[in-house]
């Protein structure tokens, strides 16, 4: 069963974009792709083998534009050809800005990362936005700047620290919009939360695992919140300690 399209952006097609056919939504973004090929240099493909009576979502996420996405309105049957597709990919847009020490002096080589915030999005649509989400790292220039290309629709959270694995001082912007520029992420010292675990007789725990989960993680089917969480031996006198902390 063969899917004809044409790959176009501004009305022009594009060579060498890798094109996917999934399940549509968060289920088929998790079962992976069905079939895959790259267009040729009048922007064709030819998705071979594809499997029926499935509706199927065709995707390309060439690199310098937005994910295209388009999904068959009808089950495919054995022995069909759909021909004549147009999946249209725009421009990609930017994010950009800097990041500065507490100080206000420019924060270099910072490791910045840049992700769609799935917590800001309707339910109804988490589904695409899983699908076609962003996620991109960067370091900062000398002088502070970052500069993320080709980003997909927001919003987004942007964040940025100092250190690789226990950060010293960290920010986080949420509410990011695609094509947003002029950002300033003011680095703040990071938190740490320190216990000890002990019976009821006050006796120390020497023997344990701390599992940390950010508030707000537990989402739809693992989707709507930020799904971050840390586990870590505890210490032999009963205590625990987690460095690198974002406030808040």
């Amino acid at each position: 069963l063969p899917i004809w399209a044409v790959l176009t952006a501004d009305g022009a097609p594009l060579a060498g974009a890798t094109v996917n056919a999934r399940l549509p939504g968060a289920i088929g973004q998790a079962a992976g792709r069905l079939s895959r090929e790259v267009t040729d240099e009048e922007g064709r493909f030819e998705l071979k083998h594809v499997i029926t009576g499935r509706r199927l979502s065709v995707e390309a996420s060439p690199e310098g534009y937005e994910t295209g996405q388009l999904t068959l309105e009808d089950k495919l049957r054995d022995g069909q050809v759909v021909a004549g597709l147009v999946l249209t990919c725009d421009q990609g847009l930017e994010v950009s800005g800097r990041v500065v020490n507490a100080d206000g002096t420019p924060a270099e080589r910072v490791r910045m990362r840049l992700q769609t915030d799935l917590s800001s999005i309707d339910p109804a649509r988490l589904g695409f936005a899983a699908a076609s989400m962003t996620s991109k790292a960067e370091r900062s220039q000398e002088d502070g700047r970052f500069r993320f290309t080709s980003v997909g629709a927001g919003p987004f959270v942007l964040t940025a620290a100092v250190g690789e694995v226990d950060p010293t001082a960290l920010v986080r912007m949420t509410g990011v919009e695609a094509g947003a520029t002029g950002l300033v992420l003011r680095l703040e010292p990071s938190s740490a939360l320190r216990g000890q675990l002990v019976t009821s007789a006050e006796r120390a725990i020497q023997d344990f695992r701390v599992e940390m989960v950010l508030q707000g993680s537990e989402g739809l089917m693992g989707l709507g919140g930020e799904r971050w969480n840390r586990s870590f031996d505890g210490l032999e006198d009963g205590g625990f300690e987690a460095r690198g902390l974002l406030g808040g």
